[in-house]
């Protein structure tokens, strides 16, 4: 599972950099919906991806942004196309 994968090497300081965390943690959000929408899915990669850097303001920010797209859009029967846009926008 990406998301395993990505916690891993944030922990082991394998992604370093501010920006680099958060960009990483989007992209892994956003992956986990691939297959399948799934709010169960969606929350355990979250709740994994956070506790990964407690210290991380750019992991936090990305996340945070992530959900709010994923709330907005819960009825969307794709999503995965609408938060990987997401994960591509800056602001």
């Amino acid at each position: 599972m990406i998301i395993i994968e990505l916690q891993k090497l944030s922990k082991k300081l394998e992604i370093r950099g501010a920006p680099a965390i958060g960009i990483a943690a989007a992209y892994a959000l956003a992956f986990s919906q691939k297959r399948d929408f799934s709010i169960n899915e969606f929350n355990i990669a979250f709740e994994r991806l956070h506790r990964t850097r407690p210290t991380a303001v750019n992991l936090f920010w990305a996340l945070n942004c992530l959900k709010e797209t994923f709330i907005k859009l819960s009825g969307v029967s794709n999503i995965y196309p609408a938060i990987t846009s997401r994960s591509n926008s800056n602001s």
